[in-house]
């Protein structure tokens, strides 16, 4: 048993002394195994805990008067009758508040010989993962029609949209259908308007000075522009953007896309979930438009402290499910945070990315309006456009207009910014 006490003199906790403030001793407590849905951030988390050795700690108080047990890491312990008991892996913080005391208290938290399992289960009822998720479930059906639109000939530039798409009632007009560029990946290359005249792409896969962007509103009408001026995003950067800018305005048939405000970041998951030396976000349910405008499904998150958007899971429906994040940012199986969310869907949803998708987007879905979350610069991440983010692609529209001016195309900045929009959980 270990004793501490509270020196005023030094404002801490020490050991020893014959008034204890409070004492704790570990309980080793063996299980049989055990299932638990643990909320954290906006995500409910399903833990499997197979046969073995947790640790858990009784406290024992030598106060006057009440005393306040406060978890500050719920995803370690929980608290209740004395007991600390183990929730996850990781170093707990606890504080001890009496009357106007409040002592902290740092204890470890490990499963000895136990093997940990996590899924993620759910989201918090009316968060915003919650109502995103909700809104691309209900969409999906089985043996879905993926392609966006059921004539698309860069040829004769006529592209005719598809009633039967799953995700019809969306209107992607923001995303350019192609460009007169000859050859199939190139006429296929992709870029998103993220103001009336500004369209953001792949930096390594740039869209071309003259290329003549096309775009399809809802209506069927196309609109043609073309690009006089760009920015790729470097030294300063190092982001894998690359800003456009039009020769005129896009008509008011076609929306800008949104990026996501500061709410995309309220799912953080601590590392005892996940290992690794950084928190993740978990991800929420996504859709995104490939280079042959097909629609499908996604996972997708992002590491804390990082500026990319991972696309997630590829495959489902008894296919092979892999870990949430790539290996190579998961440390170990045991922590490894397999997905089964979306397990009962029809595996056509999902496929990898391939050549050729470079600047295609990845978006979530608000009221029927796609909110512009990365556009791929690999086979399983992009560049995030939310948080701080939003502030860089404004700079990056700065010189992108600056590019046009200075090739005589442009006489002012043109002052446009990014749209931010709300968080889906607030009414």
């Amino acid at each position: 048993m270990i004793s501490l006490v509270y020196d005023p003199a030094e404002k801490r906790m020490k050991t020893g002394g014959v008034a204890p403030v409070v004492s704790y001793e570990s309980v080793p407590t063996g299980t049989d195994g055990s299932v638990s849905l643990v909320s954290v951030g906006d995500i409910v988390i399903e833990e499997t805990i197979l046969s073995g050795v947790v640790t858990n700690y009784q406290l024992n108080f030598g106060l006057e008067g009440e005393t306040i047990v406060d978890v500050l890491t719920p995803t370690v312990c929980s608290y209740s009758g004395g007991f600390l008991t183990h929730v996850g892996n990781g170093l707990a913080q606890v504080n001890i508040v009496s009357g106007q005391r409040t002592l902290p208290l740092f204890l470890p938290f490990e499963a000895e010989g136990a093997s940990i399992s996590r899924k993620l289960d759910s989201y918090v009822v009316d968060s915003a993962w919650d109502i995103l998720a909700d809104n691309m479930l209900a969409k999906m059906v089985s043996s879905p029609e993926l392609n966006y639109f059921s004539t698309y000939t860069n040829s004769t530039a006529t592209y005719i949209h598809n009633p039967s798409c799953w995700i019809a009632d969306v209107d992607f007009g923001a995303v350019s259908v192609a460009n007169n560029t000859t050859g199939s990946w190139q006429a296929q290359r992709a870029g998103t308007a993220i103001t009336e005249r500004h369209v953001l792409a792949a930096g390594h896969y740039p869209l071309a000075y003259g290329a003549q962007l096309r775009f399809v509103d809802a209506a069927g009408d196309l609109h043609t522009r073309t690009v006089i001026g760009s920015f790729i995003a470097g030294a300063g950067f190092a982001i894998d953007w690359q800003i456009v800018v039009l020769d005129s305005d896009l008509p008011g048939t076609i929306t800008p896309m949104k990026i996501p405000g500061d709410w995309m970041t309220q799912n953080e998951v601590p590392p005892p979930f996940l290992g690794g030396n950084g928190a993740y976000r978990v991800g929420g349910v996504a859709v995104r438009l490939d280079q042959f405008k097909q629609c499908k499904a996604a996972l997708v998150g992002s590491t804390l402290g990082e500026t990319y958007g991972y696309y997630i899971q590829q495959s489902y429906g008894g296919v092979s499910h892999a870990p949430f994040f790539s290996t190579g940012y998961i440390t170990g199986d045991a922590s490894a945070l397999s997905v089964n969310l979306l397990s009962s869907l029809d595996p056509a949803y999902f496929s990898e990315p391939i050549s050729g998708d470079s600047g295609s987007p990845v978006m979530v879905v608000i009221d029927d309006e796609p909110i512009l979350l990365f556009c791929f610069h690999s086979p399983i991440s992009g560049p995030r456009t939310w948080s701080h983010n939003g502030a860089v692609l404004n700079s990056l529209i700065v010189e992108a207009d600056r590019n046009a001016i200075a090739r005589g195309n442009l006489i002012t900045e043109t002052g446009y910014t990014v749209s931010v929009a709300s968080d889906p959980s607030l009414p």
